[in-house]
Parts: structure tokens; sequence; C-alpha cells
């Protein structure tokens, strides 16, 4: 794994400790793996969690896979390192750009580094609804737990 792949993964690593963290990726780079509306973009923002129910988010030396949901349809996401250009923190507000990976349609002086909102505009609300089959040098942070979902109901 390079130095750049390396650096990718260990920001989102760093991110996802905090919480929900967001990808922000090129969809017409090769072996991206999103819903093909997307995959003529070149920003998508995919939100990733180990917090997600039920837990499938992945990493590995190759990239990112957790399966989304967009509009309520299922789609399993495979993105790889050289794909994403930016990894940001929702829960600290960090962000670092990769700046020879981003585009060159948000490389002019529209894209400044310093400023995440610049590279975060909306984005289709992505969550996790299933597993993925987890490659073998996938990484999960041991004694992670999911939080459980409540059982408490309203009664009328």
């Amino acid at each position: 794994m390079d130095r750049q792949r390396r650096e990718k993964r260990e920001r989102l690593e760093s991110a996802l400790a905090q919480g929900v963290s967001q990808l922000h990726l090129d969809g017409r780079s090769p072996g991206v793996l999103v819903p093909e509306a997307l995959q003529q973009h070149f920003h998508v923002v995919l939100n990733v969690s180990y917090y997600f129910d039920p837990p499938d988010l992945a990493l590995s030396d190759w990239g990112v896979r957790q399966t989304l949901s967009f509009s309520g349809v299922r789609h399993a996401v495979g993105i790889p390192w050289d794909a994403v250009y930016g990894v940001g923190s929702l829960v600290t507000r960090d962000f670092w750009l990769f700046a020879d990976h981003v585009p060159h349609e948000l490389s002019d002086a529209r894209l400044q580094p310093a400023s995440a909102a610049a590279v975060a505009p909306a984005a289709p609300q992505a969550r996790n609804l299933r597993a993925l089959e987890a490659p073998e040098d996938a990484k999960r942070p041991e004694g992670l737990v999911p939080p459980r979902r409540g059982h408490l109901r309203v009664i009328k």
C-alpha cells in the first residue's frame, strides 16, 4: 500500500473513531461501485460509520466497502482509495483534502483546502442497511460494539 492510500485509510480510521464520517470521491473513477445515478458525478459524498445498524463497514488495502441506502434502495458500495479525495468527520468537523486526487472540475479557484464546506454540498443521505462480505484484510476496531436499538415503544 503506497503512502497516500495509507494516509487516507489512517485519516478515515481516525474520523471513524469519533463517529459518522464522510468520504468525498469521484464516482467516475475506475473500480468505484455506487448506484448508477452517481456513477457520472465527479463529487459524491457518502456517510460511513461503524455504528450503522447492522455494522458492515470494511476497510482494506483496496478501499472501503459498505451497504448503504439511497432513496430507500440498498446498494453495495465499494470505493477504492484512489477515488477518494476528501475525508471528513461529522463529529469533530475535521476535513482532510488530498489535492492530488481532486477532479479537475473542482481544482480551480472555487476549491479552497481550508474550507470543507467548499467541497461538501448536500449529498444523498446514505445509511447502512445490511452486511457485506468483508475482505480478508478488513479492519474493525476491537471491542467496538454498535449501539443497540431502543426497546421502548409508544402505547396509546
